[in-house]
């Protein structure tokens, strides 16, 4: 591990005023109107911009083309924007 992995303590905890209200709900606008793996703007919408304490429910990535598109590659990396 690296010397600043090591010397964080997990989770972050960030400050109230991250959730407060903005012009789309607690984002500054809404979710880009493509979204990767045939993912729903409606459902990243409402998780994203109007939701403090769940995600989305229980199997809703098998909705989606995650799977068939990340099952055989070796790396996939993610990037949050």
């Amino acid at each position: 591990k690296s010397k600043s992995s090591r010397s964080r303590t997990l989770p972050v905890v960030g400050s109230e005023d991250l959730m407060s209200q903005k012009d789309h709900g607690t984002c500054v606008h809404a979710p880009q109107a493509k979204l990767r793996y045939g993912v729903d703007r409606g459902v990243a919408d409402k998780i994203a911009c109007y939701n403090r304490h769940y995600a989305e429910y229980s199997g809703y990535f098998l909705k989606t083309k995650w799977l068939e598109e990340v099952q055989n590659k070796s790396v996939v990396t993610y990037y949050d924007v």
